[in-house]
């Protein structure tokens, strides 16, 4: 009884407080190696963060954010502390931005396309999951293709992005802000793809 008792008391302890290992320089170097090895980066301490209560138990506690630089291609972005509720425990783990800075540098300028998934402060891109393209901006539904194909070809092509899964991506489309379709990349073979899977959208 007092073991059932203590087990339970630990449990608890970890639902509360989360367990896991703050991340280190030398732990973001090699997660970096890991996700990206074919580049070279410099790494920055940033400052501390609080890894907000997510779903399922886990309580906030403090994180750190790490400024991450590619030798290879001039790019930047952020490597942070993340956690993650795993059944009984909350599981931290390393996250970056890579892919909504990339996107964002991508499609900067250009009003007829958003993020969607992005937020403020310091993880602004961390959840980023793609780009939204609404059909208002459009004349018709072959330049909307052309445009949304250029960005997922690009996206799907770019060496820089290597190491990303296209499949986990999206284009997202809509009509004065309704959604209409949402299309993984990876299923983005061509501009007929995407005009085929809006046949039903008028002008």
């Amino acid at each position: 009884m007092k073991k059932c008792l203590m087990l339970l008391l630990l449990i608890t302890l970890i639902l509360i407080t989360g367990c896991g290992k703050i991340s280190t320089e030398d732990s973001v170097r090699e997660y970096l190696k890991k996700k990206f090895p074919n580049q070279n980066f410099t790494i920055s301490y940033n400052k501390k963060i609080t890894i907000s209560k997510t779903s399922g138990g886990c309580g906030n506690t403090d994180g750190n954010i790490w400024n991450i630089k590619s030798l290879n291609n001039n790019f930047s972005f952020i490597v942070f502390d993340s956690q993650r509720f795993n059944s009984f425990t909350c599981d931290y783990e390393l996250r970056d931005d890579y892919f909504g800075v990339y996107l964002n540098n991508l499609i900067k300028n250009d009003y007829r396309i958003k993020l969607y998934n992005s937020s403020d402060g310091d993880l602004k891109y961390a959840y980023v999951n793609g780009v939204s393209i609404d059909t208002i901006y459009f004349n018709s539904i072959n330049e909307l293709a052309e445009l949304a194909y250029s960005i997922a070809n690009k996206f799907k092509n770019d060496n820089v992005i290597e190491s990303l899964k296209p499949e986990y991506f999206s284009l997202q489309i809509c009509t004065n802000g309704k959604i209409i379709d949402t299309i993984r990349f990876s299923e983005i073979t061509s501009k007929n793809y995407i005009i085929n899977a809006l046949h039903d959208v008028s002008y």
